[in-house]
């Protein structure tokens, strides 16, 4: 058996508007752009720091990820709050 780090992540529903997003402005469609909210800034900020420690125990080991649930924010909840990203 190999020493594997698995790591689990799951619904960051990326390109909404209260998903995962970067700590920078995104263009939007129209030609505006989206600024992210504090709670992004906060989430995007520890979502940086938790792969910053995934690096450091994995130590050479092979890391899977298993990436569950919603990963992008799409049309399939009837949600119009959508980020070009």
């Amino acid at each position: 058996m190999r020493d594997e780090l698995l790591i689990g992540v799951g619904d960051p529903h990326c390109g909404s508007t209260i998903g995962l997003h970067p700590d920078t402005p995104s263009p939007l469609d129209d030609g505006g752009e989206y600024t992210p909210s504090k709670v992004q800034l906060w989430n995007w900020s520890n979502w940086l720091d938790f792969w910053k420690q995934v690096d450091g125990r994995a130590a050479k080991r092979p890391v899977r990820i298993l990436a569950n649930g919603d990963l992008i924010d799409g049309h399939h909840h009837g949600n119009v709050q959508n980020v070009s990203l």
